[in-house]
């Protein structure tokens, strides 16, 4: 290939001829006069939000280039001739959502006979607990603006991070990044140990738990288990919406009774609610005794501060760490992150 510069001089280079597709990077901020001048191999080019300018004879003969995809809102500075000896009545510009009419009237890129919006940027965000807290910032944006994501915890849950697949980003409620595509985060909520709704009555070798409705729950379960790492069952109890198999809203507390149970034995329980498709809506996790009334707090007899147990994403507990994120609570009701690999 030829490359001519502004001052008249010539370099002479190689570029392999299967070189269709060139995606320049973010931090570049120009093409610089005949800087990919006569690379007629090149079909597919795209620039980042980063670029400011495209210089003079910058694609000269850059004849094969069907589709350009410009990332930046506003149209770099271009010049008359930076398109020259492109044909430019086949070539497809893509430029990001609701910049068409500034592109169009642009120096330069006005030549283009086809101008195509491409769609919004997304950043989707799942929350691992549906009702646990609620995430502010949830738009439709473009490449190059700055996004702003914020989690509030409901009571009862406190926010852990935002998380990409395995990875933390940050502890921080509030989340600012650049937007250079679409991204799928966790906002990952955990439940406050004994901190919850559920009320306890369990006379003797019985237990009956009761609870608010969750609104836009499907099913409940409620499993009791014999130890504080929850790994024996020893009654499980799954409830439709209403409490029982009457098809019918409840209005009230939902409660079920677990019966089979040991007199003066501490046992340990999960309630979960579930919407449609199983999403966890919400989760309540606690311990009692028989023969008293009422929540039974693991740190009320504690003399030394010890933990209380190991809690994963889902907010599952165990007596031992999980694989992955930990979060470690301990009996004076403090905690810490914990990663296990």
């Amino acid at each position: 290939m030829t490359q001519y510069f502004e001052d008249g001089t010539t370099k002479t280079y190689s570029i392999p001829t299967t070189l269709e597709e060139l995606t320049i990077l973010e931090g570049c901020g120009m093409i610089p006069y005949g800087g990919l001048s006569n690379c007629n191999m090149i079909k597919k080019l795209t620039l980042p939000s980063s670029m400011y300018m495209v210089g003079e004879k910058a694609l000269y003969g850059c004849a094969q280039l069907a589709d350009i995809y410009c990332q930046g809102a506003e149209p770099p500075v271009a010049y008359a001739n930076s398109f020259d000896g492109m044909r430019l009545t086949s070539c497809k510009l893509h430029v990001p959502h609701n910049s068409g009419d500034l592109y169009k009237e642009a120096e330069g890129w006005k030549r283009f006979r086809y101008i195509q919006e491409e769609a919004p940027i997304e950043i989707k965000v799942t929350k691992n607990i549906e009702n646990a807290g609620v995430v502010f910032g949830l738009e439709e944006y473009q490449p190059g603006q700055t996004a702003e994501l914020r989690a509030v915890a409901n009571s009862g849950y406190t926010f852990d991070g935002w998380y990409e697949g395995e990875a933390l980003l940050t502890s921080e409620a509030t989340y600012n990044f650049a937007v250079i595509g679409s991204r799928k985060l966790t906002a990952l909520f955990l439940p406050v140990v004994n901190s919850n709704p559920v009320e306890v009555s369990a006379p003797g070798e019985t237990a009956t738990l009761s609870w608010p409705v969750v609104d836009g729950a499907v099913t409940y379960e409620v499993v009791a288990y014999s130890d504080e790492a929850m790994t024996h069952q020893v009654a499980t109890v799954t409830l439709d919406a209403s409490g029982n198999v009457v098809e019918s809203r409840a209005v009230g507390d939902v409660s079920v009774t677990l019966t089979g149970l040991s007199k003066e034995t501490q046992y340990y329980y999960s309630v979960n609610a579930r919407g449609v498709n199983g999403v966890l809506l919400s989760r309540y996790d606690g311990s009692f005794t028989t023969g008293t009334a009422g929540i039974w707090d693991v740190a009320a007899d504690s003399v030394a501060v010890s933990v209380v147990g190991y809690y994963n994403a889902q907010g599952a507990r165990s007596a031992t760490p999980w694989r992955g994120l930990n979060i470690v609570v301990y009996s004076d009701g403090t905690t810490r992150k914990l990663i296990n690999n």
